[in-house]
């Protein structure tokens, strides 16, 4: 008994479209599952909606800590606006109040603040590099003014 193409599954016209639409919402399903995950790894328990930087609850031996300042890196390099927005309020923290950033997520924290900040910003890393001993802080210093969007900082 021959049974038409169309009547299989998977082999009609009506389902391959309902196939690329269950294939569609598949990948949206993954990419969900994937943000979540992401969003897991980066948030303490408590608050894992409040911010992509806090470091509040982490253990030093907890690795999870680890990979926070990597994806608030890739988050801020794809341009999420939460991302920059809450490392540009650290950045201003710390440049105005002189508040702790955790040293996992100071070079992403400098150079977000330096490449979506002011000439203060980039001069007030300037005057830190100048005046550190450091030589690790110097080396983040100077990688964060070279995000500068205005190029004539740089050959003063």
């Amino acid at each position: 008994m021959d049974v038409p193409q169309s009547a299989v599954p998977g082999h009609g016209q009506d389902d391959d479209d309902s196939n690329a639409e269950s294939h569609q919402s598949s990948e949206d399903n993954v990419e969900e599952a994937t943000v979540e995950r992401a969003g897991n790894i980066t948030m303490p328990r408590k608050n894992r909606r409040k911010s992509l930087t806090s470091t509040k609850s982490d253990a030093k031996s907890d690795p999870n800590r680890l990979l926070r300042s990597k994806i608030l890196s890739a988050a801020v390099y794809c341009g999420d606006t939460h991302a920059i927005q809450e490392a540009k309020r650290m950045f201003h923290d710390w440049r105005i109040n002189g508040t702790f950033i955790h040293p996992n997520l100071r070079a992403v924290v400098y150079r977000t603040g330096v490449r979506y900040g002011t000439e203060e910003d980039w001069r007030h890393c300037w005057k830190v590099y100048n005046t550190s001993t450091i030589p690790s802080e110097k080396k983040l210093m100077l990688k964060a003014m070279a995000q500068t969007q205005n190029p004539w900082l740089m050959q003063q």
